[in-house]
C-alpha cells in the first residue's frame, strides 16, 4: 500500500503529469481508475456516457452505435436518465466500466476500483477482461489478489515505495513477494529435503526444488456462514512452536466466533496439515473446507480407483465446476502435470474427524484459473448452530515426493484390485457404483451402475454412502461395503466372474428396524 501503483496508472492515462521522465503510449487508452472520474454529477447517466466516451476519443456517431450495448452491460437502464449524483457507488462503476470496454481500447488501465461492484457486476468484469486479453489488447492491472494477477498477467512488476522490484513473470514475482512478506512479518518457512512450505497469514505455498507447486491462491481453509464465505486469510494469525520443518498457527476470525488451529509438519517431501477449531459461542456454519489450489498445468486426476482429464477453464466459467464428485470417508487422489511441465505429481490423503467431509476435485472460475483438491462438507441442519467448544476438523497430507511413473504404477495396481474381467466384459467397482466396459469401451453412462433405496420417503443413492476400498479375495471375488450416514444400514457388494459372465450380488444389512 502507498507504493505508487495508482499514481503510475494516472500517469499512463495522462491524468497526472510526471515530475520527471516521460511516457510514450501507442494506441487508444481507456482507464478505470477512481470512482466517478470523468463524470459530471449534475448530468444524467445518458449524458455522461457521451461525455466519458468523448474523453476516451470516441465520436458521437460511434457512441450512438454502441449506446444500447453500454446500457445493457451496465444494467441500469431504468436510471439512465437520472443525474449520476443520485447513483450508488456500484452504479457508478457499472456505467464507467461499460463505457471503457465498449470504447474498443488498445490499452486498458484498471485499478482495484472493480472491487466496489456487486458479485454480478464482478462476474461481467471478469468475462470482459478475459475477452480483452484473448483479443490481444494490452491490460495494465493493479491488484493485491495474487490469483487474478497470476491468471490475467503475463508480466508482473512488484512496487515497493515507488521502486520497481522483481519485474518478471507472474509466477517468479509472486514467489519473490511471498518470501519477502514472510521475512518481514515473521511468518514461518519450513524446509525438509527438496521441499519447502511457506505459511503466510492462513495461506500455504508449497515448493519443490525451489519451484512453487501450488497456484498463487495456495492452500487455505475456509468456512461459510449465513451465505457468506470466510477465507482463512481473513483471520488474524499468530505463528508459534516453530522448528525448521514444523509450526503451529492460530487464526482468529473477526466476523466469526471461531479460532482456527493449524499444526503443520514437513517431512519426506510431504506436508501434513492438522486442522481444528475453537468455537466461542453458537455459530451457524454451512460449509467447512480445505482447498489446495494447483496450476492448470495439472491435467490428469487419479481419484480413488478412477482417472480422467480436467477440461479447459474458459472465460465464461464464472464459478467453480465440480470435476470429481465428493468422496466420503478416508480417501486420496493424485494430480499429474502435463509432460511439458517440470512439476511433480501431487498426492493428497485425508482423514475425517468430528465432521463428515468428502474429497473432491474442481476447476476454479476463470480469473483464479486453477485446479482444486478440496476436502469439503456441509454441517447438517440438526447440528446447526454449533455449540461452543473444541472440534477437530481433518488431517490432510500433500505429498510431492512421488515420481510420475511411481504414481501411475500405484494407481494401476489399485485399479486392478477392484476390476473383474470375463472375456471382453469388465466390471470396475468404485465408491458405491460399478462401471461396465466391453472391449475397453464404456457401456454404462456417467452415473454407472448403482443402488437406490427409498427410506422414510427419501431416495438414497449408493454413491452417498461411506465406502471402504474394494478388496479382492483369494477365490477371485471382489467385495466392497458402504455405510449410510443417515439411516441404520450398510450395503455389501460381491462380484465374481465365470466364463464370459460377471455376477454381482447386492446385500442390504439392516442394523436396526428399517
Amino acid at each position: 500500500n502507498g507504493s505508487g501503483k495508482s499514481t503510475l496508472l494516472k500517469i499512463l492515462a495522462g491524468v497526472t503529469l510526471p515530475s520527471s521522465g516521460s511516457v510514450r503510449v501507442a494506441g487508444r487508452v481507456a482507464s478505470l481508475l477512481e470512482l466517478g472520474a470523468g463524470f459530471h454529477p449534475m448530468l444524467t447517466g445518458r449524458e455522461n456516457v457521451y461525455l466519458n466516451a468523448g474523453l476516451l476519443g470516441m465520436r458521437h456517431a460511434a457512441v450512438d452505435a454502441v449506446f444500447d450495448d453500454i446500457v445493457a452491460f451496465s444494467g441500469i437502464r431504468e436510471f439512465i436518465d437520472q443525474p449520476v449524483d443520485t447513483y450508488s457507488s456500484g452504479m457508478y462503476v457499472r456505467i464507467a466500466f461499460a463505457v471503457a470496454v465498449h470504447a474498443n481500447p488498445d490499452i486498458f488501465l484498471v485499478d482495484e476500483v472493480l472491487a466496489v461492484g456487486d458479485e454480478e457486476f464482478q462476474r461481467q468484469c471478469r468475462i470482459k477482461i478475459g475477452e480483452l486479453k484473448e483479443s490481444g489488447k494490452t491490460i495494465v492491472f493493479v491488484s493485491h489478489d495474487l490469483g487474478i494477477v497470476n491468471t490475467l498477467c503475463d508480466r508482473v512488476v512488484l512496487l515497493d515505495h515507488g521502486l520497481m522490484i522483481s519485474p518478471d513473470s507472474a509466477q517468479t514475482t509472486i514467489d519473490f513477494y511471498l518470501r519477502q512478506i514472510g521475512r518481514e512479518s515473521g511468518i514461518h518457512t519450513m524446509r525438509s529435503g527438496r521441499s519447502e512450505a511457506i505459511f503466510s497469514h492462513g495461506r500455504i505455498a508449497l515448493f519443490l526444488d525451489g519451484q512453487e507447486v501450488t497456484a498463487p491462491a495456495g492452500w487455505k481453509c475456509a468456512f461459510s456462514s449465513l451465505g457468506l464465505h470466510h477465507d482463512a486469510s481473513q483471520a488474524d494469525w499468530r505463528v508459534t512452536d516453530t522448528t525448521e520443518s514444523s509450526c503451529t498457527a492460530r487464526g482468529k476470525f473477526s466476523r466469526l466466533p471461531i479460532t482456527l488451529h493449524l499444526d503443520l509438519s514437513l517431512a519426506d517431501d510431504a506436508l501434513c496439515l492438522k486442522a481444528s477449531m475453537q468455537v466461542e459461542r453458537p455459530v451457524a456454519l454451512g460449509m467447512i473446507a480445505s482447498q489446495l489450489l494447483l496450476p492448470t498445468a495439472y491435467r490428469e486426476w487419479m481419484f480413488g480407483e478412477d482417472d480422467g482429464t480436467f477440461p479447459e477453464i474458459l472465460p465464461k466459467d464464472l464459478s467453480w465446476t465440480n470435476i470429481v464428485p465428493p468422496m466420503l470417508g478416508a480417501g486420496e487422489c493424485t494430480l499429474l502435470p502435463d509432460s511439458a511441465h517440470a512439476l511433480p505429481p501431487v498426492r493428497v490423503r485425508y482423514e475425517n474427524r468430528d465432521f463428515t467431509l468428502g474429497l473432491q476435485a474442481d476447476n476454479t472460475e476463470y480469473m483464479t484459473g486453477a485446479r482444486a483438491i478440496a476436502v469439503r462438507g456441509f454441517i447438517p441442519s440438526e447440528q446447526s448452530p454449533l455449540a461452543p467448544g473444541a472440534y477437530t476438523l481433518f488431517d490432510v497430507t500433500a505429498d510431492l515426493g512421488e515420481a510420475p511413473e511411481e504414481a501411475a504404477a500405484r494407481f494401476a495396481a489399485k485399479r486392478q484390485a477392484c476390476t473383474l474381467t470375463a472375456g471382453a466384459l469388465s466390471l470396475h467397482m468404485h465408491g458405491g457404483a460399478w462401471t461396465l466396459s466391453w472391449a475397453g469401451e464404456p457401456v454404462t453412462a456417467w452415473t454407472h451402475g448403482h443402488v437406490q433405496m427409498r427410506v422414510m420417503g427419501l431416495w438414497c443413492m449408493s454413491q452417498a454412502l461411506v465406502w471402504g476400498p474394494p478388496s479382492a479375495e483369494e477365490d477371485g471375488v471382489i467385495k466392497a461395503s458402504g455405510q449410510s450416514l443417515r439411516f441404520p444400514y450398510r450395503l455389501h457388494y460381491e462380484a465374481e466372474a465365470a466364463g464370459d459372465e460377471i455376477t454381482l450380488r447386492v446385500y442390504c444389512e439392516a442394523q436396526e428396524d428399517l
